[in-house]
């Protein structure tokens, strides 16, 4: 019964730091992605190309798409500009998907395994089976993040009420 009253659960501003740090990842996620895409990609490829054939060609080669451009000292530096800028972008992005893989990994961290004691039958406490149905509703985890936010806020409450409730049960019966 001992055991029972040493249980600790993550604090609710724990959790609820957790789900919002989620949400401004997926939130800063989706912002990049609305400004990114394989076209992005397929452009900074087209542009390395270009700049490349331009090199490789010499001084104010005509475009070898168009044939009607040139691809002069002009050329070349809103070329080299458009990629730094896309360089900046990918750094972006790849900055706000280790954001969101650094929020989820903190957010799962806070899921522990249910102590050992509550799957124990030496005493039954009435409120036990509840305090392992809320516990294992909790380590169930969604796969999408969105509903991961969601499950920790309402998860939680659940988890916290029956883990007091069983822990309050084990102070009684240990009292008597």
């Amino acid at each position: 019964l001992r055991e029972i009253s040493v249980i600790e659960l993550p604090s609710a501003e724990q959790v609820e730091l957790a789900a919002t740090r989620l949400v401004d990842a997926l939130a800063a996620e989706r912002e990049i992605g609305d400004r990114t895409s394989e076209l992005d990609d397929r452009r900074r490829s087209l542009l390395e190309q270009a700049l490349h054939f331009a090199e490789a060609a010499g001084e104010d080669v005509p475009c070898p798409i168009c044939e009607q451009g040139t691809l002069d000292g002009a050329w070349r530096t809103r070329a080299a500009n458009l990629l730094a800028e896309s360089d900046l972008l990918d750094q972006h992005r790849r900055a706000v998907r280790t954001g969101l893989d650094q929020a989820r990994r903190k957010a799962v961290g806070l899921i522990a395994a249910p102590p050992k004691v509550l799957g124990q039958g030496i005493v039954q406490l009435e409120s036990q089976a509840q305090a392992a149905r809320a516990w294992m509703a909790w380590g169930s985890l969604p796969a999408d993040d969105r509903a991961l936010v969601e499950h920790f806020r309402s998860s939680y409450q659940a988890l916290l009420s029956a883990v007091a409730t069983w822990k309050n049960d084990a102070a009684s019966a240990e009292a008597q």
